[in-house]
């Protein structure tokens, strides 16, 4: 459907329809395991972590694209820790990044052992942590 042929309303539907929502499941189930950092693009809104073949990093997407998104980041596996961390601590992004993606970050969380989880949500200009397990 072409812009010319949309009517205004149906224009002004398609651009604010909510985005696109993706999980990760990082488990030996579904044969996939996990020995690298994970950075999340902005629409991998639940991380469920199982089987790490070491500690790791999870990167949280960048918190100005972020904004007014809920993440949920979960351990199933107590064997590895898993790091999560705010965008710009990620220098082989941009190398010129030496400050910080959001406004008061508290630090990096921590999630070490099975059923840990963080659930953390963006308003554009922080994150903030709605609740977690550590």
């Amino acid at each position: 459907m072409s812009l010319n042929s949309m009517t205004r309303r149906e224009h002004a539907d398609a651009l604010l329809a909510p985005e696109v929502s993706e999980s990760i499941f990082v488990n030996s189930t579904n044969g996939y395991t996990m020995n690298a950092d994970l950075v999340l693009e902005v629409y991998q809104t639940f991380v469920e972590l199982g089987t790490l073949t070491g500690n790791i990093d999870v990167f949280l997407p960048s918190v100005a694209a972020a904004k007014g998104r809920t993440y949920h980041i979960y351990m199933t596996n107590a064997a590895n820790a898993a790091t999560i961390k705010q965008r710009g601590n990620y220098t082989a992004l941009d190398t010129s990044v030496s400050h910080s993606d959001s406004f008061n970050w508290d630090g990096d969380y921590v999630l070490t052992g099975a059923d840990a989880y963080i659930t953390i949500m963006s308003n554009g200009v922080s994150w903030t942590e709605v609740q977690s397990v550590l």
